[in-house]
């Protein structure tokens, strides 16, 4: 029985993933991004940068348009306005104004490239919170870390994020 749900949850995926396993192509509307794209690091990491304050600004000011703004076609479409509102709400909870971020490198990902910082960002009231629950002086520990990680891909409207991540 086990083993028939795992294959039914497997079909499943597969099916709704909108990918073919009979060979019979599926038309999708995916960005283009440019192959083997040569640029510097230092303009990778500054175009990067850039689109990752604009990021934070958009998740702490609750503004949808200017959050998906340099994202590709699918991540607008993922990022519907009910999406960021619970991203935003939950990123405001746990950051507060950012104090640092600090450039770590550039990993080459086939079309696309990964830029990774560490990002110190001041505790918000909620997370104090947690930590006097759990029998911590909020004022003793240091600012925490938080790792982003942003994969941009160059198409024919310039640069494009693929997907972001604070960790």
């Amino acid at each position: 029985m086990k083993a028939f749900s795992v294959l039914f949850c497997c079909t499943a995926a597969i099916l709704l993933s909108g990918c073919s396993v009979s060979g019979v192509k599926t038309e999708l509307s995916a960005t283009k991004l440019e192959k083997g794209v040569q640029v510097s690091e230092a303009e990778l990491a500054k175009t990067g940068e850039a689109y990752f304050r604009q990021s934070v600004k958009a998740l702490q000011t609750r503004n949808h348009a200017e959050f998906t703004e340099h994202y590709i076609t699918e991540g607008k479409q993922k990022i519907t306005t009910e999406v960021f509102r619970a991203m935003s709400e939950n990123f405001r909870l746990k950051h507060g104004k950012m104090k640092q971020l600090k450039y770590l490198g550039c990993i080459n990902k086939y079309s696309g490239k990964i830029l990774l910082w560490s990002a110190i960002f001041e505790r918000t009231s909620a997370v104090n919170e947690q930590l006097k629950k759990a029998g911590y002086d909020p004022a003793k520990i240091p600012d925490t870390e938080s790792l982003v990680q942003m994969m941009i891909g160059k198409t024919d409207k310039g640069w494009r994020i693929i997907r972001m991540g604070v960790q």
